[in-house]
């Protein structure tokens, strides 16, 4: 059986989530992947278990949970991008020969951060085991260490009673998701990381998806298309992909 699991937590210092593979000073995700909200909730199941910080291959031990969560996306009343100057360890792009001078060891960046309305974030999780739902409580950061967030609640219904629509509906929504199931009037399409074994080693081709992401402070609006489904889970209608009512993921 599947859980539909809503997050809602949050996170006064805003989060940061770069693009992979890419530095400090790069551009970021306005909202966390999936792979990112994964990671997130596996730390407190993890680390009730005293994991590793890597299993077998060099992956990250987020993996022991991949097979149990499907699918995750989220949402927030409205986001923007801005930017704080932080201290950055640089050593290891010197040369070998300077490893040892630590007047070289840092130095000064423009790091990415999104902030979110009323401090607000809301995480959906897709889930197969019921289990999984307590550990939603215990997250405590999203992306880097610095995005501590905190948790106000969490809700959870069996996905089936969830479904408003299926294969065709219109909706609005502030939830990101897969760009092929549902045709918009307006958002944007990010490419991130899909939830994949892969995505959590040490790849340098990571395996990408197209999302539709809302506009900052603008809702979504679109109609779904024969492989999407509308859930509503308390007052938010979320768009996932049909498969995941069909027992596919």
């Amino acid at each position: 059986m599947k859980y539909a699991v809503l997050v809602k937590l949050r996170a006064p210092g805003g989060i940061t989530v770069n693009y992979p593979l890419a530095p400090v000073p790069s551009p970021h995700y306005p909202l966390p992947p999936p792979t990112t909200l994964v990671g997130a909730l596996a730390y407190p199941f993890l680390r009730l278990r005293e994991a590793k910080e890597t299993v077998e291959g060099s992956f990250s031990p987020a993996v022991k949970i991949l097979d149990m969560v499907p699918y995750a996306s989220a949402g927030t009343d409205g986001w923007v991008r801005t930017r704080e100057v932080e201290r950055i360890f640089q050593l290891m792009y010197q040369k070998k020969i300077r490893w040892n001078d630590m007047s070289l060891a840092y130095s000064v960046g423009a790091r990415g951060l999104s902030r979110f309305a009323d401090d607000k974030l809301y995480v959906l999780y897709i889930v197969t085991e019921k289990s999984l739902i307590d550990y939603a409580y215990g997250i405590v950061r999203i992306g880097k260490k610095e995005g501590i967030v905190s948790v106000e609640d969490v809700c959870y219904e069996e996905l089936e009673k969830t479904v408003k629509y299926k294969e065709m509906g219109t909706f609005e929504t502030f939830f990101y998701f897969p760009k092929d199931i549902a045709v918009v009037q307006r958002g944007q399409v990010i490419s991130m990381p899909k939830l994949v074994k892969e995505n959590f080693g040490t790849t340098v081709s990571p395996v990408m998806e197209d999302y539709i992401v809302n506009n900052g402070f603008e809702p979504i609006i679109g109609e779904l298309k024969t492989n999407g489904a509308l859930i509503k889970i308390e007052d938010f209608e979320i768009p996932i992909p049909r498969m995941l009512l069909e027992g596919k993921t």
